[in-house]
């Protein structure tokens, strides 16, 4: 009798070890399980975020291709894609807002040159260009504004910096283009001069108008 009570009392110990064990390997699993889960879930984002962003280069090489059709290689045309796209997102400027800057501006034609000497697809004028050209050590000629890439890289920069100087002055907040597009279109002392007033905002409007049309699309 006694023995048995000892040999109960033994197996009742065992297999509550064994349960204790199956437990904390359990607990274990679902430690490991659950960080699994969530690195599967940050990888999932991420290749959604990229998909996303593959899929705007598509959209944007697409809608060049139909600008242009045939009066530039396909090989420029992926070039002007993929200086759009990545000058668009270091400078941190929408890309709905560049491709409506350019419609505004110059209906996408490369070769269009204004009254007041404004050239190329986001119509930049010599005096604005030239800085830029001096930082990357580009000699200014008076055809360079017509390459289509070398024109909305300083274009986008441009706009860029135009939003970057209202936001130091306090007058403008980050992803607001307001002020900026008055700029670009007017000049910056003209923008100072209208601060805290109303002023046309036609400019804007039109170029605001287009960049819906543009972010519909998926830009």
């Amino acid at each position: 009798m006694d023995f048995n009570n000892k040999f109960g009392r033994f197996v009742l110990s065992l297999f509550t070890v064994i349960a204790l064990c199956s437990m904390t390997l359990l607990a274990y699993n679902s430690v490991i399980t659950n960080k699994e889960v969530s690195q599967l879930r940050e990888a999932n984002q991420l290749i959604l975020k990229q998909n996303t962003e593959n899929n705007k280069k598509q959209i944007l090489l697409k809608l060049i291709d139909s600008k242009f059709g045939t009066k530039l290689p396909i090989a420029q045309k992926v070039k002007l894609c993929d200086t759009i796209y990545n000058v668009s997102q270091i400078r941190q400027v929408p890309l709905d807002t560049v491709c409506a800057v350019i419609e505004q501006e110059s209906g996408w034609n490369p070769n269009v040159t204004s009254p007041v000497n404004a050239k190329g697809l986001m119509q930049i004028m010599p005096s604005t260009a030239k800085p830029y050209l001096m930082i990357d050590k580009i000699p200014y000629n008076s055809d360079i504004l017509y390459d289509p890439v070398i024109n909305v890289t300083i274009g986008i920069s441009y706009l860029a910096d135009l939003h970057e100087g209202h936001i130091e002055s306090g007058k403008s907040q980050r992803g607001d283009f307001t002020y900026a597009l008055h700029s670009y279109n007017a000049g910056p002392t003209a923008t100072a001069q209208i601060y805290s007033q109303k002023f046309d905002a036609t400019y804007q409007g039109s170029v605001n108008s287009k960049a819906k049309k543009y972010a519909s699309i998926g830009l």
